[in-house]
């Protein structure tokens, strides 16, 4: 069976993540992270949607493009009470990991070019009513074709 075109981008985004130094671990779809795997960055492959369907009354499925919305977590080791430098740390990484995922040829060529990649903002626990323990949330978009015909 072929590998289909969004676990192909989700497992090359994934191998992007794991190249980015500091990282104790990178992990994909999973939980909470002990002390000793962290800093670590977590990859959860998120929501997909059709941003662009096919002709309206053709019997058959035509491909489209669809926009994956990964999630990616920079989870830190515990800095408390001061929480020293887990800021600025956090944007480190997230300027790291951005730059990445921007400048990698394998994931491009995967997209194609029809595709698309942007990168969509980010959320701190680092605000009033959150945990302030130095976590970050990177969100992405990535647009390919599906061709439920490959």
């Amino acid at each position: 069976m072929a590998i289909a075109k969004r676990e192909q981008v989700l497992a090359r985004l994934f191998d992007v993540l794991a190249t980015v130094n500091g990282v104790e671990s990178t992990v994909r779809n999973r939980g909470l992270l002990g002390e000793d795997a962290r800093p670590a960055l977590v990859q959860l492959d998120g929501d997909e949607t059709n941003v662009l369907p096919g002709p309206v009354g053709q019997p058959r499925m035509a491909p489209a493009l669809v926009r994956m919305q990964p999630q990616i977590f920079i989870v830190l080791k515990n800095a408390k009470p001061q929480n020293k430098d887990v800021g600025p740390t956090l944007n480190q990484f997230r300027a790291l990991i951005i730059r990445a995922i921007a400048t990698d040829a394998q994931l491009l060529a995967l997209l194609g070019s029809n595709g698309k990649m942007s990168y969509d903002g980010c959320e701190t626990d680092l605000k009033t009513g959150m945990l302030v323990e130095g976590q970050m949330q990177l969100n992405f978009s990535l647009t390919c074709v599906l061709d439920p015909y490959k």
